[in-house]
């Protein structure tokens, strides 16, 4: 990674680990959404995974909902 100072254009370099998480969402749709979502995931080789839908007015509300794995 290269850090350049605003002030006196000074660089300075150091290496950075990036971890990237194997599990993800991959598409929602339609977005925005009224009624009805589809979801796209990648969770092979999860043991468990579950999707928590928060609600939008109220961030109080929330569904947790288990996924397949497979």
């Amino acid at each position: 990674m290269e850090v350049v100072a605003d002030a006196d254009g000074f660089k300075d370099y150091d290496e950075v680990e990036v971890k990237v998480n194997r599990f993800k969402i991959i598409n929602l749709s339609p977005n925005p959404v009224s009624t009805d979502l589809t979801i796209d995931y990648d969770t092979d080789g999860a043991n468990s995974a579950y999707l928590m839908v928060v609600g939008t007015s109220n961030f109080s509300t929330s569904n947790n909902y288990l996924l397949n794995c497979s």
